[in-house]
């Protein structure tokens, strides 16, 4: 109490049980050495704290969605946001939308495991793809490609008719050959990949002189050959 009180006074605020009536003869607000708060007012959402032994003061409420952050020992309290970077420990779970992994290797994919955690796959050789097998993903050479880093070749030279040759490159290969019939009755040829013909051509003397192009693309690891009747090889070149 703030204000001296001569006995009439005093007792013109006791209630009939002798008790003094805190709503009827005090002022001011109590002070916190006396078990008040020393605050005479409020605003709807303040928080009281110790400002000190014996005061305490009022934080008053922010914006939506910040939350009361500790200024640590001996400091005052307040509001803001959660920093990620500060204020939070441990690592954040998958079922928590987290990865469950504190680090990565740079340049690593991240592939769902599940409730557990995030797995990875390398980037592996240089040129590699991301590959499925049906179930999971792997760095993997890219698939071989007609065309792809190779250059056509006129091999005439060096390929004779009736002999098997294997495509032993790593890549499918393109064959062209070009054979002419020469006027030449009843002629064909055939082009073989893998024992199987898969180009022919066939004339007579209605066409005499005239030449055709026997084409296929042997996959790697394949044996391929020329087989002819009454024609002779023009031209022998592969994109390999």
């Amino acid at each position: 109490m703030t204000q001296a009180y001569n006995l009439s006074q005093l007792a013109n605020n006791l209630n009939t049980s002798g008790q003094l009536d805190a709503t009827d003869g005090l002022v001011n607000a109590v002070p916190p050495a006396n078990g008040g708060t020393g605050q005479a007012t409020y605003t709807i959402g303040d928080i009281l704290y110790a400002s000190g032994a014996t005061a305490l003061a009022k934080l008053s409420d922010i914006a939506t969605g910040n939350v009361l952050i500790s200024g640590g020992v001996g400091a005052a309290p307040s509001y803001g946001k959660v920093g990620l970077t500060t204020h939070v420990s441990g690592t954040l779970a998958v079922g928590n939308g987290g990865t469950g992994a504190t680090s990565f290797v740079s340049n690593n994919v991240l592939l769902g495991n599940g409730s557990g955690t995030f797995q990875v796959v390398a980037p592996g050789t240089a040129g590699n793809v991301l590959t499925s097998n049906g179930t999971t993903w792997a760095s993997a050479a890219a698939p071989a490609s007609v065309g792809v880093g190779q250059t056509w070749q006129n091999l005439t030279g060096s390929r004779a008719i009736g002999t098997a040759y294997t495509n032993s490159t790593g890549k499918p290969i393109m064959v062209n050959v070009w054979c002419s019939n020469s006027g030449v009755a009843s002629s064909s040829a055939t082009l073989t990949v893998g024992g199987i013909g898969v180009s022919f051509v066939i004339g007579d003397t209605t066409n005499g002189g005239s030449g055709a192009t026997l084409s296929a693309i042997v996959p790697n690891g394949d044996t391929y050959s020329v087989a002819t009747v009454n024609r002779i090889i023009g031209f022998w070149t592969e994109l390999r």
